[in-house]
């Protein structure tokens, strides 16, 4: 080997060997394979030495462990090896599951679906401890069993639905944002839930959040003012403040605050019929867009060329841009 040529075999170890270092140390891709560029033998004994140095020093097993060389590719081949010897792809590993809490490395990830279902939850003895506040009982006229309050919250959610989901074919580019907004935050909470799981929550949300602002809230309002308008509109307003990720949020929220307001009137302070309603609601809601609504990145649908030009192209008389 002439002189140059053993200067540029130092520098492409060189360069193996930092790049090695530099992925094993970022500590975000750690697994039992690694993929190594060959020129020589000399890249994988100081690949072997620095695993076993790695190992000795470590205090605690790292579960994953890769490495990508920065050798530019033309210049030497490529091969997959494993602690076996064997080639094959490397398997994702999927984070483990502490309660609610996913830990990856140095990484802590909250699953939003448990701390969504948790703060739902919370709602509701937070409307009884407001209602407790000024001795006013949040449940006093409330019925679980009542078939006929049950009936109507099953009935209510027909029209209901009706309204909110005709507003799709608005075209008013807030409500079209929203949509975007609502599908990809269903997706990424509700992913992977099944259907039992997202009725709970749907549950956990309508009864907390009805007992809050339909049972504290308004039912205060009624007692101290006694004037309808006010209760729902003020009833319906910190609804939709509570929802307002942006002003489109706040208006529909709103709206259907209102919605839950008069109900609960016409219920006479039942809050089985508004609770029923908005759980049946969000729950059709999640479903159809985890089940019906499409992918914000799925592939457009093919178009035939011949269907896709016009007639004067078709025909073959004038030949297209």
């Amino acid at each position: 080997m002439t002189a140059s040529g053993r200067l540029q075999h130092q520098r492409l170890v060189s360069r193996q060997a930092t790049a090695f270092v530099y992925c094993a140390g970022s500590r975000h891709f750690f697994t039992k394979r690694w993929s190594v560029n060959c020129c020589q033998g000399r890249e994988s004994e100081l690949v072997h030495r620095y695993q076993v140095r790695k190992q000795q020093s470590a205090s605690v097993t790292v579960p994953r462990f890769e490495t990508v060389s920065a050798v530019p590719s033309g210049r030497c081949c490529r091969a997959s090896r494993s602690a076996s010897g064997k080639s094959g792809p490397v398997p994702a590993v999927q984070p483990p599951k502490l309660g609610f809490v996913c830990t990856f490395g140095t990484r802590i990830t909250v699953d939003l679906f448990w701390i969504g279902l948790l703060s739902e939850l919370a709602l509701f003895p937070l409307g009884l401890g407001l209602g407790a506040l000024f001795s006013f009982d949040v449940l006093q006229h409330t019925n679980w069993t009542d078939v006929e309050a049950v009936r109507d919250g099953v009935l209510y959610t027909v029209p209901f639905s009706a309204i909110f989901f005709s507003l799709d074919i608005l075209p008013i580019p807030a409500i079209k944002r929203l949509k975007r907004l609502t599908e990809l935050t269903v997706r990424k909470v509700f992913g992977e839930r099944s259907v039992l799981e997202t009725l709970l929550f749907c549950m956990a949300a309508g009864f907390g959040e009805e007992a809050l602002f339909r049972g504290a809230i308004q039912g205060l309002l009624d007692r101290y003012f006694g004037v309808l308008p006010v209760s729902v509109a003020v009833s319906a307003l910190a609804f939709g403040a509570a929802h307002s990720a942006n002003v489109a949020y706040f208006v529909l929220s709103s709206m259907a605050g209102a919605f839950f307001a008069i109900q609960f009137e016409l219920a006479h302070h039942n809050l089985a019929a508004p609770s029923i309603t908005h759980s049946l609601y969000d729950w059709v809601t999640i479903l159809a867009i985890k089940f019906f609504a499409q992918p914000p990145d799925a592939p457009a649908p093919n178009i035939d060329a011949n269907t896709a030009q016009p007639d004067e192209f078709k025909a073959g008389t004038k030949d297209p841009p």
